[in-house]
């Protein structure tokens, strides 16, 4: 179950690149990270299916669209905000682990996702001045959705 896990790992990359960017309020170096990883996905991507163990066929490109179609509604959802890289990161990082290992992601990891997201957005919104807390429930939703839709289309 190696394959499922890479897969879902390097899915965050990109949207890692954004948050940065929007975090230090300089986009100069987003083509760069968004190059690299993007590259680095789709090599370790293409390598993980060649290797087999893979539950689908699912192309790379698939979950290149479902990753720019997040990072385009957050954008919107968020402008100026960056928090929700660490969400997706972190419960990509939950079912990735569980993936390679052919269970459940554990409620711990995911619940500790949670908690970490909603305290970094509640020190967003105090430090942005563009950010509300009513933001928080949308972002949640939205990389939730994010991750079971990637989980569902990598499931077989």
């Amino acid at each position: 179950m190696h394959c499922e896990g890479v897969r879902r790992r390097k899915a965050a990359a990109e949207a890692k690149c954004h948050s940065k960017a929007v975090a230090k309020g300089n986009t100069s170096a987003l083509q760069g990270c968004v190059g690299t990883a993007q590259s680095t996905f789709s090599g370790a991507y293409s390598k993980a299916t060649n290797a087999g163990n893979c539950r689908t066929p699912t192309g790379a490109g698939t979950v290149e669209m479902k990753v720019d179609a997040l990072i385009a509604d957050l954008d919107t959802t968020l402008v100026g905000g960056s928090t929700m890289a660490s969400k997706c990161t972190a419960k990509l990082r939950c079912d990735a682990e569980a993936a390679s290992k052919g269970v459940m992601p554990s409620s711990k990891c995911l619940q500790a996702a949670d908690t970490t997201f909603t305290g970094a957005f509640g020190k967003a919104t105090k430090r942005s001045g563009y950010l509300t807390s009513a933001d928080v429930t949308t972002v949640e939703g939205n990389v939730d959705s994010f991750v079971n839709d990637l989980a569902a289309t990598l499931a077989p």
